[in-house]
């Protein structure tokens, strides 16, 4: 190890500055092309079609035990639970924009099955000591002390300062409002407004909640006569909330003060109440929900809340938004086996940005789909792939390991035993996994028997669909030496979608960046020796679970021949 010197530090500074000039930073805006993008050229219908697309060829089928998967449409009974079913945080990732209309899981199937008996539970909580949020229903807001009438009373301005005479005043069920979508009142439909709402809060059951508020612009909630939480924001929506004892059947005072948009701004005015109710209720529930239906389709893993940058958080598995452990949390993985006990089909859906070590669930679940955080369409993306709309072709662009154990520790810097390309072990599912609801046969690979260093490499094969679905196969090509020191590396890669029958000769050119490793002195090289290739639909080398069935792989070796060349 050495210290930077004052070359590096010019080499990094150069680069920077490099990608700022590009970027136009220095220019006068009217000289650069992204100055001069008008609002609306945002959120148009065209990036609607993009994000579901997105969505959808991200979606990664790990499982799918008797071709459980797609599920029919004439299911007369769908459960859908888990703490990220119906959770909007669940869809998008750190560093992100705001959706106009996201679509979650529940939402999405609902949408999907219009005549179905969809049924919703919370269940568990994300993980020990991080709650599951649901909004606060009609039937636990009151807007008098007398009477059966259910809401609170809600008073809308059309200024940010709740002054004035109100603009609109009525009963609101619940508070769980999207604006941008549907604005309270014509004149109100910017979302430069403020409300306020008044009424008390009663608990069916007696017990520890967790009550706060989710959106965006500023919010303020003062509960029993005292300030509960409040939010201020400049960007996106933020969960805000609180620990309270309460008591059923007892009424609590509860007013919530809402500041919508500022002028001008393209951001989305939204507010939900939400509550986390006892979990031993929130359990009881979501398991009969379960026993009642024909499937179930549990939407679980991890959440923006438990990983990313600086989190506050010190929980089980987690660490200031970095994880000690690879597995689901703990309150998901025992409440995923009491659901599974019931007898009843199961869909196990993962929201998460990281690998999780799905074990148990790999050898007792019969189908798992992994859907990252998929966006803002995400629930129909999703619900597309369960009911048969949509054919997952996604591919794992991680290691799932089995276990944290499998992996050297955070503080190793080394790569012996990191990623892919290092890893001898046995993982869950390899790096460029994925199943399919069709299958693809591969033949007539051809390449050049002989390569000379520092050219391209051109490759050939001939891939057929010979299921009974069309469905996107991704042509992966790996590449090994015996000078490397990786196992293998992904050296190109082509999505190819096929139609029932089909087949087609797909052609790859192959950089020579992308076939060159890296030597002991860390140069990039290319040098005489002979090349292990493999072409197919996956890593080669895998089996049991971790051998991506619906699939194929074909090898062969080219000779590099020529002077070594080290690639800068």
């Amino acid at each position: 190890m050495r210290l930077l010197t004052d070359a590096d530090l010019d080499t990094a500074l150069t680069r920077l500055f490099r990608a700022r000039m590009k970027l136009g930073m220095f220019d006068p805006p009217e000289r650069v092309p992204y100055a001069q993008i008008p609002f609306e050229a945002n959120n148009t219908p065209e990036h609607a079609v993009l994000a579901l697309r997105a969505a959808h060829e991200s979606i990664v089928l790990l499982r799918n035990a008797r071709g459980m998967l797609p599920l029919s449409k004439d299911v007369k009974r769908v459960a859908v639970i888990g703490p990220n079913a119906d959770d909007e945080i669940a869809l998008l990732g750190n560093y992100h924009g705001v959706p106009s209309n996201p679509v979650t899981l529940l939402r999405g199937i609902q949408q999907k099955l219009p005549s179905t008996q969809v049924s919703f539970a919370l269940g568990p909580d994300l993980a020990e000591n991080m709650p599951a949020f649901e909004p606060v229903p009609a039937s636990a807001l009151r807007p008098d002390t007398t009477g059966s009438d259910q809401g609170l009373r809600a008073r809308y301005f059309d200024n940010l300062k709740l002054k004035g005479k109100p603009t609109l005043a009525r009963i609101d069920s619940s508070i769980d409002f999207n604006w941008y979508l549907e604005p309270p009142a014509e004149k109100l439909a910017g979302g430069v407004f403020s409300a306020s709402w008044e009424g008390w809060l009663v608990a069916p059951d007696s017990g520890t909640y967790y009550l706060g508020a989710y959106g965006f612009r500023q919010f303020k909630i003062t509960f029993a006569d005292s300030e509960l939480v409040s939010f201020k924001g400049r960007t996106n929506p933020r969960l805000r909330y609180k620990k309270v004892r309460l008591e059923a059947g007892k009424l609590y005072p509860i007013c919530v003060e809402y500041r919508g948009i500022e002028p001008y701004t393209q951001q989305r005015a939204s507010l939900q109440l939400v509550w986390s109710r006892p979990p031993a209720v929130r359990e009881r529930e979501a398991l009969a929900t379960a026993k009642s239906a024909d499937v179930v389709i549990l939407g679980l893993g991890l959440s923006p809340r438990l990983e990313g940058e600086e989190r506050r958080i010190e929980i089980p598995g987690f660490k200031g938004g970095d994880r000690t452990d690879l597995k689901l949390p703990q309150t998901q993985e025992e409440f995923l086996r009491k659901v599974v006990a019931l007898g009843r089909p199961v869909v196990l859906v993962l929201f998460n940005g990281s690998a999780l070590a799905v074990n148990w669930a790999a050898e007792n679940v019969p189908a798992i789909v992994e859907a990252w955080y998929p966006g803002q369409a995400g629930g129909t993306a999703i619900a597309d792939v369960l009911f048969g709309d949509a054919n997952p072709g996604g591919r794992l662009p991680v290691t799932f390991y089995k276990s944290v154990d499998q992996i050297p520790a955070f503080t190793d810097y080394g790569m012996a035993g990191r990623t892919y390309r290092y890893f001898r072990g046995q993982p869950l599912f390899p790096f460029g996994f994925g199943l399919s609801y069709t299958r693809f046969r591969y033949s007539d690979l051809r390449v050049p028997g002989t390569l000379t260093t520092g050219d391209s490499l051109q490759i050939e094969v001939t891939v057929q669909n010979v299921g009974r679905r069309a469905g996107d196969e991704v042509v992966q090509v790996y590449a090994s030496a015996p000078r490397a020191r990786e196992i293998r590396w992904l050296v190109g890669y082509k999505r190819v979608h096929l139609k029932a029958g089909e087949k087609r000769r797909v052609r790859l050119a192959i950089s020579p960046w992308a076939l060159a490793w890296v030597n002991a002195d860390g140069k990039r090289v290319l040098e005489p020796t002979v090349l292990n290739l493999s072409v197919g639909g996956k890593q080669p080398g895998f089996r049991g679970m971790a051998d991506a069935w619906t699939t194929e792989v074909l090898t062969t070796q080219v000779r590099l021949e020529g002077q070594k060349v080290v690639l800068e």
